[in-house]
C-alpha cells in the first residue's frame, strides 16, 4: 500500500514530498527484504527531485546498521558518503561513511579513490 502510495503522490498528485515521505517509509519497511536496493533507488530519486538530500542521509544512517545484504550495505554507506561530500558539503561525516564503506569491503576502489581525494582536499585547504 505505501508503494501504490508513492505513485499517487508522485504521478497523479505531482506531490514529490509526499511521495519522498512514503517512499522513506516503504525503505524502513523493505529492510531486511531482498528487494530493498530498487526501493532506495526510488527513494534517491525522489530526494534528488525535492532537495531532501539531508533527509536522506539521516534514513539512510538509521538504516544503514540493519540492513544485511553486504552489497547492499556497502551501497547504502557509500550513497551517504556521496551526499554529505556533495550535497551536504560535510567533509567529516563523508569521511566517516567511507571509512564505513571500506569496513565492509577493504578494497572497495570508489571508496579509496573518494577516501584519498578528501584527504587530498584538507591538504590542499590547510596550506592555502
Amino acid at each position: 500500500l505505501l508503494e501504490r502510495a508513492t505513485q499517487v503522490a508522485e504521478s497523479s498528485l505531482g506531490d514529490k514530498n509526499r511521495a519522498y515521505d512514503y517512499a522513506a517509509r516503504v525503505a524502513k519497511a523493505a529492510i531486511g527484504h531482498v528487494d530493498l536496493r530498487p526501493r532506495l533507488d526510488r527513494l534517491d530519486n525522489l530526494a534528488g527531485a525535492t532537495g531532501r538530500h539531508a533527509d536522506q542521509v539521516r534514513l539512510l544512517s538509521d538504516i544503514a546498521p540493519d540492513v544485511f545484504d553486504g552489497d547492499t550495505q556497502l551501497h547504502v554507506m557509500l550513497k551517504i558518503a556521496e551526499l554529505a561530500r556533495h550535497q551536504l558539503a560535510d567533509r567529516d561525516l563523508a569521511r566517516t561513511y567511507y571509512q564505513k564503506a571500506l569496513e565492509i569491503r577493504p578494497d572497495d576502489k570508489p571508496a579509496l579513490s573518494a577516501l584519498e581525494s578528501l584527504y587530498e582536499d584538507v591538504l590542499v585547504d590547510t596550506t592555502s
